[in-house]
């Protein structure tokens, strides 16, 4: 008689345990997906910072070109 209240009181642990185990789950993919999210935004970010600098770099290449070539200097960066 002992016996089948000690099964079932098994498996309604292990039901309980997996209960648990699929809750922590849930938590730490929810933590992964925002910290993924945060990335891609950050990642968007930068790609939109080095469009900008691309197309400034382009407009300052002319002024930097002739420069190296008429004072032969090595201007690596110029913000003027």
């Amino acid at each position: 008689m002992m016996m089948p209240n000690l099964c079932g009181l098994t498996i309604l642990l292990f039901f309980l345990l997996v209960s648990a185990e699929h809750e922590r789950m849930v938590e730490a993919y929810a933590l992964m997906d925002q910290k993924l999210q945060q990335a891609l935004l950050e990642h968007d970010n930068f790609e939109h910072t080095i469009r900008n600098l691309k197309v400034y770099n382009m407009q300052l290449l002319p002024v930097d070109k002739f420069h190296r070539i008429r004072f032969n200097i090595h201007i690596p960066f110029s913000l003027s």
